[in-house]
């Protein structure tokens, strides 16, 4: 049961700043659809996602008037409202998750300018959550192809070059793996440790 909590708490940590990028993402391409005219493709890509998640919406409230209060699906939805969407909880985790969104914003608008894009922030900044959210669909290792293929047909939608897309969400792909080589040398070190022989006498 311990084990259970555990693991229900990570993913509903996770599930909040998750939460937190798609309504970004999904306000930046409302501002997008009404601030750009070259606007067919993501008019239609909106049209798609917003049906997708109504559809999804309809089909789990349904599901979930169907099954019972001691079920696994009824338990986890307590511990969501517990965890995120109480009085105390909400303003701490909503706080929490913006901090963390707009650091990953600020690390693409960082990678853009490394690789040479000059693009206006105004127009640069709404691209970023559309992008990163397409990471969330678990088909390759840390987003790495599905996020580059968002990049290049967004940008090629709103009329920027589609390499340049590419080149900032690459440019964004090694500045997190970098971020993260300290924590990868400490890991390693304490794996050696552990599996090292442990001296006699």
């Amino acid at each position: 049961e311990r084990i259970g909590t555990a693991v229900r708490a990570v993913i509903l940590e996770r599930a909040s700043g998750q939460l937190v990028m798609t309504m970004v993402a999904a306000g930046s391409v409302i501002w997008l659809l009404l601030t750009l005219e070259r606007t067919g493709w993501l008019r239609f890509l909106g049209v798609v996602a917003v049906s997708g998640v109504a559809t999804s919406g309809l089909i789990f409230w349904l599901w979930q008037q169907r099954i019972s209060d001691d079920s696994l699906v009824r338990r986890a939805w307590r511990d969501t409202y517990a965890a995120l969407l109480s009085i105390r909880a909400l303003p701490i985790q909503l706080a929490s998750s913006v901090l963390i969104v707009a650091s990953y914003l600020l690390t693409y608008l960082v990678a853009a300018r490394a690789v040479g894009v000059n693009t206006p922030l105004l127009i640069l900044l709404p691209l970023v959550a559309p992008v990163l959210v397409t990471m969330l669909f678990p088909v390759t290792i840390a987003g790495w192809g599905i996020r580059e293929g968002a990049a290049a047909v967004l940008w090629g939608a709103v009329g920027l070059t589609a390499v340049d897309g590419v080149a900032i969400s690459v440019g964004y792909g090694f500045l997190v793996l970098f971020s993260s080589l300290p924590g990868g040398v400490i890991l390693a070190i304490q794996m050696w440790r552990k599996t090292r022989p442990v001296d006699e006498g």
